[in-house]
């Protein structure tokens, strides 16, 4: 699911887009309470972290180490 809705893009600021719109969905709408596509959605995710942490040069702990970094600026 969450794979068809990030196929087409090209462009981060449209994922986080996309990103930003299924979070709304989770805690809004009918989604958040439609659990039985919680575990899926979940995995897909992961899927996608895991090819974004293998794409990234420094892998996902440098990502994090970054957002850390980051939160701590706020």
């Amino acid at each position: 699911m969450l794979a068809t809705f990030l196929s087409d893009v090209t462009d981060p600021q449209d994922g986080r887009g996309i990103l930003a719109e299924l979070a709304a969905q989770l805690r809004e709408g009918e989604l958040g309470r439609q659990h039985w596509h919680h575990a899926k959605l979940y995995n897909a995710m992961l899927d996608a972290l895991v090819d974004l942490g293998a794409a990234y040069p420094g892998g996902v702990d440098y990502l994090q180490r970054d957002a850390d970094r980051r939160k701590r600026r706020r």
